[in-house]
């Protein structure tokens, strides 16, 4: 019995902010109705954190604990180990001091380098040039090394910093722009010039805070260092390990040394087997001190440092001095703790990348196709020698983790023929294998063609091969959409880190140029930094492009591209962005040709490199991270080198395909896998209900809209908003208004269609109202028919009377039935044979000049002669060509942020899916397209404007995201590629139709599910030792460190008192929490009220009478009858007319002086006085005296003084009973 199948397309309209989601499902072969159907709406909150700032934050909180614990750990083991050895022993008192003195000196590092709060990023793209010769910044940085490096290493040098604050000569912004510009031509765009001021006001910014950083008491490792001497030299604590180190000052060192230790050192140490086996039950410090592998880690620990120059030579100094050492804890004594301090090092590109290059896998061709795939790649390389080409070398070099070795190489070798002549160019695939794949005719027909493939392979081998080579395409399509899986491929990944760039530099540059290592080498020494014009040197000119391109991002080059066309064709006016392109253009001709020249290449070699993105390639091998490392492995270089070489005009084959789906920032990784991860979770709740059967097949097609312009500018959007940067407004605001202009060509598609008619019917030579209609020249149902798809296209569309299209019908019109009225309008004639040599010739020259495609670029002429193309005869070559522009199968390349959501949701699918696919048998597979953002506008457009309730606004509401989700799902019905696995309605597609804005409102449920993205509340987290209390600062921070410092210097003198808690009552006698009973005669129960027991039971009867407490303060409702009774009392007793109670002494005289006393009254205060009348008297504002103590005399001359002064209230304040330790009463 055949398994039912299930497909459950997933319509995505991709936001930071907002993720509109629009799910279906159905059985194969019925179409969905509204039941089917989820749509939702996903909305971010800008309260999670999606910013490495804050991630980082919670990283070095904890990163810190972590080295803090480890650190003591270790210093514990060396300090028993060093006490054994000197035959001391600690009482148990001694070594709680000692390990609260250890934690203390640990805990205080300091700095080795200032991290400030300003954004370094915009170091980054910027010509050091610029700064070397700006004077005020020439005496900091040189033009050799990238900007932000260099800062990274003169900030480990405060008196550097200070000097960039206190240096006069350093020009303001207005200076340094005419500085910019009079200097550096090719940085006097609008755009470069913010980016250079950009840098200028980071660096000064940054210099400021570090300056006002140190000033708060944040203070270098070495002062810290200094401080730490200072204190150990008075800390009685430490006596016996003074004896038992051989002196403070050789201990300050072990610990300073230890301090110094990093991380990864310490857990190099202890996540050692040896440890594990060694590691006690309990003890934390009981385990033996194993002085080989400390100092094996120590030695590792500095040469895994990457440091600067200023401070090779020093860390060197140490790695010789630990590596020498017999005694590796008298060398760390010894070793000056300073030279330890751990150098600045460059964070750039230390986690090397791997290489995501996908080959042939012998292994798995050899599983599958037995020896068949060995005989094919015989046979081919026979056939045509080229593709075993270079391979001797290229295979000396490893190029993927599953091959140890670069012996016994030959099934490698084959598989990379084989791999070749898949990835032929058109030009030089001599056994023309994608044109058979493609032509059903050729396929079958193979042996009557007498075709080399089928000569070559012979009978037998033939099918067999294709259907290799059918999976050989599908695999590479779904390794660019994020689909690609390797436990089911033929395929297999690098995943060999590859080199640093420096090391292949030459051959990445001779990759880009299509020459030899040494023109690639002569190009960098000799005219890298040769000047083209003027001051434009080839190295300024590419940066400039390059900084352009990544401004434009995804839209450089169809602006690049219609910039151009609209300049040759000189009928409209240029804006200034389509000047800066055509300016663009010149100096890449330039350029060229000036490289050309240098090296003396011929103009074919030229022709290789003369465009905008092999000098924006070269900029960026060249100029950023030569440090860094490159993303493909030696033989992937080398291969990828002979494939770009030209051969009959053309590459001899496309580069190696890889499975490099990737988004190019953390942060919008992050919110793309959480976006991910909620479509995922109610897209498994939706599989799993609405899938009857067991054993069933359940497809899910990915369905984004290729328009990226939305998502970048909401994730900027939600990115400014979570950093409070405002540099990001203006990156947001220039993607806004590129997605604006797309959205103007998308929408004025229907007035071109209007006004390419002339105002005259087609079909019936009437004049036209605004009452027209859009009809398709090549009628849908024929289309749908042909290729399961509407030709959308505008060329396809044509705008006529609604009698002229209602006559039509279905039928297809030729040039001959169309109206002379309306073609002398168009054409200035009404010549069949003028029109039809006209149209041939426009849209051959159009094909020869690869302008065909580009069917939104063409001139209105142009589009003219394109569309009327379809009226011609079938036999007409002009009508063959454009129906195969409009039938074409159209590539769904996702971009990178697309093919990784589409990645995780995959990944997240598969992961929550497992176990119910075992338990049912079902099957799970995926497929992903990215769909035409025109035909999605048009779609959603017709839809507003027919259906008040699913109208846009401008601000749109919540829900509207996921009509617009809705909308991608209907277009891909009519892509041909997506309907061949979506099988949904193709009459959804049109946006021409009121039948398909039918279809779409009864498409759409009743409710969208909005859900809302939030932290979790503080009381759900898993880990609230990674959760900051209170918000962590770099002021906060400094602060901390004072108190702390304040705070060990006073248990270092002695004067620290801890608590000494005890489980009895009050009494005198006590008894300890470590049970011993001690006698008590410190406290204040001098009346033994503590512990008597008619108090006792009378509280206890009060409890139950009056409740526990009263929950109020006295003035409002916490006064109950006892509280008067109990005054009246003691009024009585004393004789007074009233009494307040007070909790204490000190809320009683800290609430008396201020309620009577005012700033023109006096109190005269007893200098024995208790703490609590000398704080109630500080509290009020009267005038202040003191008197001796008992001293008549001396209290007389303070009441004359406060006489003198006009006091008008004089109070004498006096103890009751003064403390016998002072008073003159014993």
């Amino acid at each position: 019995m055949e398994s039912s199948k299930y497909i459950f397309p997933v319509g995505i309209d991709m936001g930071a902010k907002y993720t509109g989601v629009f799910m279906i499902s159905h059985l194969d072969g019925v179409l969905p109705t509204a039941a089917d159907a989820t749509a939702m709406t996903i909305v971010n909150s800008d309260k999670i954190h999606y910013s490495m700032k804050h991630r980082t934050a919670v990283r070095h909180r904890v990163r810190s604990k972590k080295r803090f614990v480890l650190a003591r750990r270790l210093l514990n083991l060396i300090v028993d180990h060093q006490l054994m050895k000197a035959g001391l022993v600690l009482s148990a008192q001694e070594k709680s001091q000692l390990t609260e003195a250890l934690s203390g000196y640990l805990k205080r590092r300091g700095y080795s380098r200032i991290e400030t709060e300003i954004d370094l990023d915009s170091l980054n793209d910027v010509d050091p040039l610029v700064f070397a010769m700006c004077p005020g910044f020439e005496d900091f940085f040189s033009s050799d090394i990238e900007l932000l490096t260099q800062w990274n290493s003169l900030t480990a040098d405060l008196s550097e910093v200070n000097k960039i604050n206190s240096n006069k000569k350093i020009p303001d912004a207005r200076t340094f722009k005419k500085y910019v510009k009079d200097n550096f031509p090719d940085y006097s765009s609008k755009e470069s010039l913010e980016r250079y001021l950009e840098a200028r006001k980071t660096i000064i910014e940054a210099a400021r805070q570090i300056s006002e950083l140190t000033s708060l008491g944040h203070l270098h490792r070495e002062k810290y260092l200094d401080n730490i001497l200072h204190d150990m030299g008075r800390d009685s604590r430490l006596k016996k390990i003074e004896e038992a180190f051989g002196g403070i000052g050789r201990f300050w060192n072990l610990i300073g040394n230890l301090s110094n230790l990093q991380l990864r050192a310490l857990r190099w140490y202890f996540n050692d087997p040896w440890i594990e086996k060694v590691k006690p039950v309990k003890p934390e410090n009981s385990q033996p001190l194993n002085e080989q592998k400390l100092k094996d880690i120590w030695v590792r620990a500095y040469k895994y440092f990457h440091p600067d120059p200023e401070n090779k030579a020093r860390i060197s100094d140490v790695i010789g001095t630990l590596s020498k050492a017999d005694d590796i804890i008298d060398c760390l004594c010894e070793l000056d703790c300073k030279s330890t301090i751990p150098p600045y090092e460059d964070q750039n590109n230390r986690r090397p990348p791997l290489d995501y290059t996908l080959y042939l896998n012998p292994a798995k061709l050899t599983e599958v196709y037995g020896d068949s795939w060995r005989s094919w790649a015989s046979r081919l390389v026979n056939a045509d020698s080229d593709l075993q080409d270079n391979l001797d070398v290229i295979l000396q070099n490893l190029d993927r983790k599953s091959r140890r070795t670069t012996q016994d190489s030959l099934d490698f070798r084959l598989s990379y023929i084989l791999q070749r002549a898949l990835d032929r160019s058109k030009v030089n695939d001599i056994f023309e294998i994608r044109k058979i794949l493609s032509s059903p005719t050729l396929y079958s027909d193979a042996a009557a063609r007498n075709l080399l493939l089928f000569k070559t392979l012979e009978e037998q081998n033939f099918g067999p091969f294709l259907d290799f080579a059918r999976r050989y395409f599908y695999e590479v399509a779904k390794a660019q959409k994020g689909l690609w899986n390797e436990k089911e491929s033929i395929l297999e990944r690098s995943d060999l880190h590859p080199k640093q760039k420096k090391k292949v530099l030459d051959r990445l540059v001779a990759n880009v140029l299509r020459v030899d290592e040494e023109t690639a080498k002569r190009f960098i020494a000799d005219v890298w930094n040769g000047k083209v014009k003027g001051n434009s040197t080839v190295k300024s000119i590419c940066t400039r492009i390059e900084q352009l391109r990544k401004d434009r991002g995804s839209a450089f080059n169809l602006e690049y591209q219609s910039a151009l066309t609209k300049a040759a064709l000189g009928n409209e006016k240029l804006d200034s962005e389509e000047k800066e392109y055509v300016k663009l253009k010149q100096d890449v001709l330039l350029t060229a040709a000036f490289i050309g020249e240098k090296l003396g290449l011929s103009d074919e070699q030229k022709t290789k490199f003369t465009n905008p993105f092999s000098l924006a390639q070269l900029y960026t091998i060249i100029e950023t991270e030569r440090s860094g490392f490159t993303k493909i492995t030696t033989a992937a270089l080398l291969e990828n080198a002979w494939r770009l070489t030209f051969k009959n005009g053309a590459a001899q084959c496309g580069p190696l395909p890889a499975d490099s789906v990737r988004p190019f920032d953390g942060y919008m990784r992050r919110v793309l896998e959480r976006n991910a991860r909620e479509v995922g979770k109610r897209l498994i709740e939706k599989i799993k209900r609405d899938t009857q059967d067991q054993g069933a097949e359940i497809v899910v097609p990915i369905l984004v809209e290729e328009n990226k312009f939305n998502f970048t500018a909401s994730l900027l959007e939600l990115k400014r908003l979570e950093l409070s940067d405002s540099r990001l407004k203006k990156k947001q605001e220039k993607i806004e208004k590129a997605g604006e202009v797309q959205k103007k060509k998308w929408l004025s598609k229907e007035e071109r269609i209007k006004d390419d008619a002339k105002g005259i019917c087609a079909y019936t030579g009437t004049p036209l109202n605004s009452e027209g209609e859009i009809d398709h020249i090549i009628p849908r149902s024929k289309t749908i028919k042909n290729s399961s798809s509407i030709f959308n296209s505008e060329v396809n569309l044509i705008f006529v009377s609604r009698q002229g299209n209602a006559a039509k019908k279905e039928n297809l019109y030729f040039l001959k039935q169309l109206n002379p009225s309306y073609l002398t309008a168009v054409f200035g004639t009404s010549d069949f044979s003028a029109i039809e040599s006209k149209i041939e010739s426009t849209v051959r020259h159009l094909n020869e000049n690869k302008r065909l495609g580009y069917l939104d670029l063409l001139s209105q002429e142009e589009r003219n002669c394109v569309r009327h193309a379809l009226f011609l005869n079938p036999g007409s070559d002009a009508r063959k060509e454009v129906l195969s522009v409009l039938g074409a199968r159209r590539k769904t390349v996702v971009n990178g942020s697309q093919a990784w959501f589409i990645r995780s949701l995959r990944s997240y699918l598969e992961n929550g899916l497992q176990n119910w696919l075992t338990e049912t048998g079902n099957k799970l597979s995926f497929d992903a397209f990215s769909i035409p953002a025109a035909t999605v506008s048009a779609l959603r457009s017709k839809l507003e404007e027919l259906e008040n309730s699913m109208f846009k606004e401008d601000i749109q509401s919540v829900s509207s995201h996921s009509v617009d989700a809705m909308c991608v799902y209907a277009a891909a019905c009519g892509d041909a590629k997506a309907e061949s696995i979506l099988h949904g309605d193709v009459l959804l597609a049109d946006p021409d139709s009121s039948e398909s804005v039918r279809l779409l409102r009864d498409l759409y449920p009743e409710c969208c599910n909005v859900e809302h993205i939030t932290p979790r509340p503080f009381s759900k987290k898993d880990k609230l030792s990674n959760v900051a209390i209170f918000k962590d600062t770099v002021y906060s921070e400094r602060f901390l460190n004072i108190y702390t410092k304040e705070v060990e210097q006073i248990k270092a003198d002695g004067l620290f008192k801890g608590e000494a808690p005890f489980v009895s009552p009050q009494g005198a006698k006590v008894v300890m929490e470590d049970g011993r009973e001690l006698l008590n005669m410190c406290a204040n129960n001098y009346l033994g009220l503590g512990d008597n027991q008619r108090l006792i039971d009378a509280a206890k009867r009060t409890y139950d009478e009056k409740g526990y407490g009263v929950a109020s303060v006295r003035f409002i409702c916490g006064t109950q009858d006892i509280h008067k009774k109990l005054e009246k009392k003691i009024s009585g007793f004393l004789g007074t007319d009233d009494t307040i109670l007070y909790s204490s002494c000190f809320d009683a005289n800290g609430g008396l002086f201020e309620t009577i006393l005012t700033a023109e009254d006096a109190v005269i205060s007893d200098e024995l006085n208790h703490a609590s009348i000398i704080d109630g008297v500080r509290l009020c504002k009267a005038k202040r005296y003191r008197y001796k103590n008992n001293n008549m005399e001396d209290l007389e001359a303070q009441l004359q003084a406060a006489d003198a002064a006009g006091a008008r209230v004089k109070l004498i304040a006096t103890d009751g009973v003064f403390q016998w330790m002072e008073s003159s009463v014993t």
